[in-house]
């Protein structure tokens, strides 16, 4: 019994390296391993792997189908992927933007890069494409690749489109933070010293002490009603921070941190570029986050 017919293209997939693992899986999973033959034949438009079972039954059919669909959708994934992602990033976010597709595709990157079994994400769109494959045998004993994806493979297309669609909202977003900043960075830069310096001891996690030149507490709440506006509705602690050391304007900003890779602190830093230092041992900073952390 002739199950399938597949039609490839060479140059994205390795006819040999997947009738071998057709031919490996069809053999465990419908206990043919003697009876299966896959075949490569010559077909205009690249080539033909033909499946065949001899004397099998139709429950044997059903099984060798299943078993064929996992093999080829993780070659289709490898082979065509990554083209198709940069379709989909090119329709959101315009052909002619190269930088934010390049930024999209990067995130992309993050959830769909690993192809190892085992990983969620890429189990999740085998699954999807390797049903669709069976689904389509079950009918049709003809599958050309190609054509296939093109009009047959909506459940795992609609999968991609959605990780494009997540990672195009990621970019958005950095991209909105970044102007954000850097308006904050130019309103700090065009504003005149208020006070000659100021202290930021950050504890850790969300804990700081915002101090004046004098080692003096500032309060939080005496902030430029401007800022406050500026910063967001929805204010975060950090942003009260942010807010109060734009409104004080110190000349000189000191931060004391023994965790300067947290976001919070590297904002503040970009922010007051040019007017900000880091330290994390300092004499006035060490005893307050000694004392702090022993608590």
């Amino acid at each position: 019994m002739e199950l399938f017919t597949l039609l490839v293209n060479p140059a994205d997939i390795d006819a040999e390296r997947i009738a071998e693992a057709m031919r490996e899986n069809i053999g465990e999973a419908a206990s043919v391993r003697d009876d299966v033959e896959l075949r490569r034949v010559p077909l205009t438009g690249g080539t033909g792997i033909v499946c065949v079972l001899a004397g099998a039954s139709e429950e044997e059919a059903a099984k060798a189908r299943c078993a064929a669909a996992r093999p080829l959708a993780a070659a289709i994934i490898e082979g065509y992927e990554r083209t198709l992602l940069d379709r989909c990033i090119a329709k959101e976010v315009g052909a002619d933007d190269r930088e934010g597709a390049a930024e999209v595709r990067a995130q992309c990157d993050k959830q769909l890069a690993s192809r190892a079994e085992g990983d969620v994400f890429y189990e999740r769109r085998v699954a999807k494409l390797a049903g669709a494959i069976e689904a389509y045998l079950a009918e049709e004993r003809f599958l050309h690749v190609e054509g296939f994806l093109r009009f047959r493979a909506e459940p795992y297309l609609e999968e991609l489109r959605d990780s494009v669609a997540y990672a195009v909202d990621e970019w958005m977003m950095e991209r909105q933070y970044q102007e954000f900043i850097a308006l904050l960075k130019y309103f700090v830069y065009i504003q005149e010293a208020k006070i000659p310096a100021a202290h930021v001891v950050h504890h850790g996690n969300h804990d700081f002490t915002l101090l004046n030149e004098r080692m003096l507490p500032i309060d939080t709440k005496q902030m430029d009603q401007f800022v406050v506006e500026l910063i967001d509705k929805d204010i975060s602690y950090e942003d009260v921070i942010v807010s109060t050391l734009i409104s004080v304007s110190p000349g000189k900003l000191y931060v004391h941190s023994r965790t300067p890779d947290e976001q919070v602190i590297k904002t503040i830093l970009t922010i007051f570029e040019g007017r900000a230092e880091l330290c994390t041992d300092c004499a006035v900073c060490l005893p307050r986050l000694e004392e702090r952390g022993g608590k």
